[in-house]
């Protein structure tokens, strides 16, 4: 049985360390589309950027504590990794859709449409 969790142990680390540098790979596009070729949605891709870069964070912390909880013995020694992973998750997804949210309602509040396509407010 510790054979197979050690196992599960570094392929869980691995596979999910494979899809943050993924998503961080992404990211940096988005940031370069944002700012590098001319672009007419600069604001869309920085907001992709920042999306990409929230699932990267979450993923990376994911793979750290699976690593940690799969250890033998983990659940008996304490639980606070997992409270700290819950908080850099919750934050790492939350942030990019809180600050959409914001966004929009501001522009709908104060009379303007709001355009998905360029993630800005058209008055």
């Amino acid at each position: 049985m510790d054979k197979t969790k050690n196992i599960a142990r570094w392929v869980s680390l691995i596979g999910l360390i494979g899809f943050a540098l993924l998503y961080l790979n992404s990211t940096v596009f988005s940031l370069w589309a944002a700012g590098g070729p001319p672009t007419d949605v600069p604001k869309a891709w920085s907001h992709r950027a920042l999306v990409q870069f929230g699932f990267s964070v979450a993923l990376f912390a994911t793979a750290i504590t699976m690593f940690k909880v799969l250890k033998p013995g983990f659940l008996l020694k304490g639980r606070k990794i997992l409270y700290v992973w819950l908080v850099i998750v919750a934050f790492a997804i939350g942030y990019p859709l809180a600050k959409e949210f914001f966004l929009v309602d501001v522009c709908l509040d104060s009379g303007g449409k709001w355009s998905e396509y360029y993630f800005d407010c058209q008055k």
